[in-house]
C-alpha cells in the first residue's frame, strides 16, 4: 500500500514542484517602470507598487496627472518619479530608458500599459486618427518600449516584462475589430517573447482584463455606437481590482492572467465552439447597433449594407424578415382600424414602405398622406411609386415645412383644414410630433437650447454628464406636461420598438370651437 502512495507523491512533486519560483517574490526597492500610468490600470498599479515598496518611474502623455500622482504617491510614504512619454516616439522612449537608468541602474519591472480603443464599423473608422494611432500606440508602442528595456534586463538575466492586453485579444467582437488586433498582436507578441528569453532569466507575462471601469470609454469616438456600448454594472471591474492582480503577478509570475475568472470557459468555448460564439456576438452586437448609418453599398452576400432592416451579411433571411414584417403589420393595423383613422400625416421614409403592405389589413376608406417639403422629389417617387402598385386608395398633399420650428403648428393646421379633416381623426408620426415638443421646450425651459429633446437626451448621454442630463431631464419633464396640457395625444396599442418601421401612431382630435384645437381621445 505504501509503494502506490510513494510514487504518487513523487510523481506530483514532479508535475508541480515546490520551489522559490512559485512562492511570492518580495517587491520591496524594485524598480518599476509603468506605462499609460496618467489614469485606469496604470495610475492604480502605480499606487498599489509603490504601497509594496517599489520605486515607480510614472510615464504618460499627460505630465500634469502624472505629477499629481507622484506627489500623492511621496505623500503616502512611497518613491515616484513622473517623465513624460508618447510610446508612438521612438526618440522619447530611448530617452526615457536612459533617464531610469542613469537614475537607478535597472528596470527590474515593465509594466505596459499604455493603449486605448476606438470601437466603430470598420469602414467608418478614420485612417489615421482611428486604426494607425491604434496599431502606434496599442502594439508598435509596446513593442519598441519592450525593445528598449530588454538589453538591460538580459544583461543582469533578470526581470519581468507584463503586457496589458485584453479579453478582446482573446475574444474578437464586432466593432473591436482594429482593437482587437492591436490586442492579438500583444498576445502573439508575449507568447513568443517569453518562449524567446526565458532561457536568460526574464520572464513574461500577460493579463487579459475584461470590462472595468476607467477611461477607455472616452477614447472610443463620438459616436452613436458608443453611448450604447455601455456594459452593466455587474460586469465591469474597478481598475483598482485589475491592479491588485497585476501586482499579484509580479510577486508570483505566470505566464498568462484572464481577469475575471469566469472569461476563462468563455475562451475556452470560443475555442471549441466558434459558430456558436460567433451567432452570439451577432445577437449581441451586429444586430443590437444596426440603427447605425452606414454609406449605402452591396455587401458580398447581396444585402444593401445600412439600408437592410439589420447589417449586411448578417441580415436575416427573407422569409424571416418577411413573416415578421406580417406579423407587426397585422398588429399595427388591428390598431389602425380600432383607432378609425382618417388619416396619417408623415414624414417620406422607409417607415412608408412598411405602411403600402397595410391594404390587405385596414379598411378601404381613403388614406392621406401628408409630406413636408424638404424632402427632396427623388426621395418621394420611389415610395409613391409602391403606394400606386399595392392599390390602395390614396391623396397626396405637400405642405411647405417652415424654418422656424414654432411656426409647424400653423403649417399642421392649415394642411388640417384644407383636406376637409376638421374634427376627423389624425395619426402623427412622432417626428412630425417633436417639432411641437421644441416649441413647449423653448417656453417652458428656455435654457434648455436643442434643437428637440430627444437629440439633446442622446447627446448628453454621450457626454455622461449627470448635472446636464439630470437639468434636461427636468426640462423634457416640463415640456411633456405643457404639450399634454395643450395638444394631448396618446400612443395606440404597440410600443415603438414594435412597430414595423419604428414607427408610433399618435392619435389627434381637431376641436373647432377650442382656442387649441386638438383635445385627446380613448383609443378603444
Amino acid at each position: 500500500m505504501r509503494e502506490p502512495l510513494r510514487f504518487t507523491f513523487y510523481a506530483l512533486r514532479f508535475i508541480f514542484p515546490i520551489t522559490t519560483k512559485n512562492m511570492a517574490i518580495s517587491l520591496e526597492n524594485k524598480i518599476v517602470l509603468v506605462t499609460g500610468a496618467s489614469s485606469g490600470f496604470g495610475a492604480d498599479a502605480a499606487r498599489l507598487f509603490a504601497r509594496e515598496g517599489c520605486i515607480v518611474v510614472l510615464a504618460a502623455r499627460r505630465m500634469d496627472r502624472l505629477t499629481a500622482l507622484a506627489e500623492e504617491i511621496r505623500a503616502a510614504g512611497g518613491e515616484a518619479l513622473p517623465l513624460p512619454l508618447d510610446v508612438a516616439e521612438q526618440s522619447q522612449i530611448e530617452d526615457l530608458v536612459q533617464t531610469v537608468l542613469d537614475a537607478y541602474g535597472r528596470i527590474d519591472i515593465l509594466f505596459n500599459n499604455a493603449g486605448f480603443g476606438r470601437l466603430d464599423w470598420l469602414e467608418r473608422l478614420d485612417p489615421e486618427r482611428d486604426i494607425n494611432a491604434q496599431l502606434d500606440v496599442n502594439l508598435r508602442g509596446l513593442i519598441q518600449v519592450t525593445r528598449a528595456v530588454l538589453p538591460h534586463m538580459l544583461a543582469r538575466r533578470a526581470g519581468h516584462i507584463i503586457n496589458v492586453s485584453s479579453v478582446a485579444g482573446m475574444i474578437a467582437a464586432p466593432l473591436y475589430s482594429i482593437y482587437a488586433a492591436t490586442k492579438y498582436g500583444v498576445r502573439a507578441f508575449t507568447d513568443a517573447l517569453r518562449r524567446e528569453v526565458a532561457p536568460f532569466g526574464v520572464q513574461v507575462s500577460g493579463i487579459y482584463p475584461g470590462p472595468a471601469f476607467t477611461e477607455f470609454g472616452k477614447h472610443s469616438g463620438d459616436n452613436a455606437v458608443k453611448s450604447d456600448l455601455k456594459l452593466p454594472n455587474w460586469i465591469s471591474m474597478s481598475s483598482e481590482y485589475v491592479a491588485r492582480r497585476a501586482v499579484s503577478l509580479a510577486k508570483r509570475p505566470r505566464r498568462t492572467l484572464v481577469i475575471p475568472w469566469w472569461f476563462r470557459p468563455l475562451v475556452s468555448f470560443d475555442y471549441h465552439f466558434p459558430s456558436l460564439v460567433d451567432w452570439l456576438l451577432k445577437v449581441a452586437f451586429v444586430r443590437r447597433f444596426h440603427k447605425v448609418e452606414t454609406a449605402p453599398r452591396e455587401a458580398p452576400c447581396g444585402h444593401a449594407v445600412g439600408q437592410a432592416p439589420f447589417r449586411g451579411c448578417f441580415a436575416r433571411s427573407p422569409t424571416k424578415r418577411r413573416n415578421m414584417r406580417i406579423s407587426r403589420l397585422t398588429k399595427l393595423s388591428e390598431s389602425l382600424r380600432a383607432s378609425n383613422l382618417d388619416a396619417l400625416a408623415l414624414n417620406p421614409s422607409p417607415s412608408l414602405t412598411y405602411l403600402t403592405s397595410l391594404h390587405f389589413h385596414i379598411s378601404e376608406r381613403p388614406v392621406v398622406v401628408i409630406f413636408t417639403a424638404d424632402h427632396a422629389p427623388v426621395i418621394i417617387l420611389p415610395e409613391l411609386e409602391m403606394l400606386k402598385v399595392t392599390g390602395l386608395p390614396y391623396e397626396i398633399k405637400a405642405f411647405p415645412y417652415p424654418e422656424n420650428p414654432a411656426e409647424w403648428e400653423g403649417v399642421f393646421r392649415r394642411a388640417v383644414q384644407s383636406l376637409g379633416l376638421d374634427g376627423r381623426r389624425i395619426g402623427v408620426e412622432p417626428r412630425a410630433m417633436r417639432l411641437l415638443e421644441f416649441r413647449h421646450i423653448q417656453a417652458g425651459a428656455p435654457e434648455a437650447d436643442f434643437p428637440d429633446a430627444s437629440d439633446a437626451v442622446s447627446r448628453l448621454r454621450v457626454r455622461k454628464d449627470p448635472d446636464e442630463i439630470a437639468a434636461m431631464r427636468k426640462a423634457v419633464k416640463a415640456a411633456q406636461s405643457a404639450l399634454e396640457a395643450t395638444i394631448p395625444f396618446i400612443k395606440i396599442g404597440m410600443t415603438e420598438k414594435e412597430i414595423a418601421g419604428e414607427l408610433v401612431v399618435q392619435l389627434l382630435r381637431h376641436g373647432s370651437q377650442s382656442e387649441m384645437p386638438f383635445a385627446p381621445i380613448v383609443s378603444g
